[in-house]
């Protein structure tokens, strides 16, 4: 998502500031922006020559993968950020429309397309002047729409357990796991909830009693301590452990898996289209097998 500065008049103008916003499926985000001679598409007005890397001449992003222009800039520039968005959809052209926005302190609210997304910093001083911040990302629920209020839990066909890797529990849920991971992780339990870091993403996962959770673009201690107001007290000590998991995709919901602290099955899901959270629980019927 490609914003000009609130300043500016022409859109791709030379010599004007352009903001990027790059929001990821697994709730990071980014803001980056570039200026003057940056701007890829206003120096060269030869297409093939608008690719920061893998360029394919005589193809547009929908048919290569590969962004172009300013974001290709972003893409190419930032493993990051590559690693996380992937290639373009094929057939997934640009799109030119309009949006409204707020700006706030530690970050901005960006209406399009009629739905609402919030975008959270991670700032450290002054913000116009950043060039390059971090941060995560969540959808705001329009009045009436709800989410799913639970992770699924389909059973596999019985069978023998044909997935590589194999499920680290059983009864194991529909399809094979993906995005495998064994990662170091930590877990603090709150009066009304817990939250868990998990070191391979740099994410804090915050659960609330009840079925809600957000993710955060922070460690155990400040996640804890944004949302002190919701969780309450801290109970007992934080801890680091070894754990394994994964997600898979299932009637529209993406659903990830963790063994944590406790050896118990932590289970959460986001809606795949809308990247909704759709609820979390705990599968304790379920018997824990050991990481793959």
């Amino acid at each position: 998502i490609v914003f000009d500065d609130a300043g500016n008049t022409g859109f791709q103008t030379l010599n004007k500031e352009r903001k990027y916003y790059v929001l990821a499926a697994d709730g990071r985000a980014w803001r980056l922006f570039f200026e003057r001679e940056d701007v890829i598409q206003v120096t060269t007005t030869n297409p093939d020559d608008q690719y920061t890397c893998d360029k394919a001449p005589g193809k547009r992003p929908a048919e290569s993968g590969v962004p172009w222009r300013g974001f290709g800039r972003v893409w190419c520039g930032h493993d990051d950020i590559r690693m996380a968005v992937g290639h373009v959809k094929p057939g997934a052209d640009e799109i030119l429309t309009t949006a409204a926005f707020q700006s706030f302190d530690n970050g901005r609210a960006f209406s399009v397309h009629g739905k609402t997304y919030v975008i959270h910093l991670n700032v450290t001083g002054d913000v116009s002047q950043e060039t390059f911040l971090t941060g995560t990302w969540e959808p705001v629920i329009s009045t009436g729409t709800t989410a799913p209020s639970k992770p699924p839990a389909a059973e596999s066909p019985q069978g023998p357990d044909t997935c590589n890797p194999r499920w680290f529990f059983t009864p194991r849920p529909a399809g094979c796991l993906q995005n495998y991971r064994a990662r170091t992780a930590e877990m603090q339990v709150y009066q009304r909830g817990r939250v868990v870091y998990l070191s391979d993403v740099g994410q804090s996962f915050v659960f609330f009693d009840g079925d809600s959770w957000k993710n955060v673009g922070a460690g155990i201690d400040d996640a804890g301590t944004q949302h002190r107001d919701r969780l309450g007290e801290p109970v007992g000590a934080r801890r680091t452990f070894q754990s394994c998991g994964g997600s898979t995709s299932s009637g529209g919901l993406t659903t990830s898996y963790i063994i944590d602290a406790d050896t118990r099955i932590l289970t959460w899901a986001i809606v795949a289209s809308s990247y909704t959270p759709a609820g979390w629980d705990y599968l304790d019927d379920r018997q824990f097998l050991g990481c793959p």
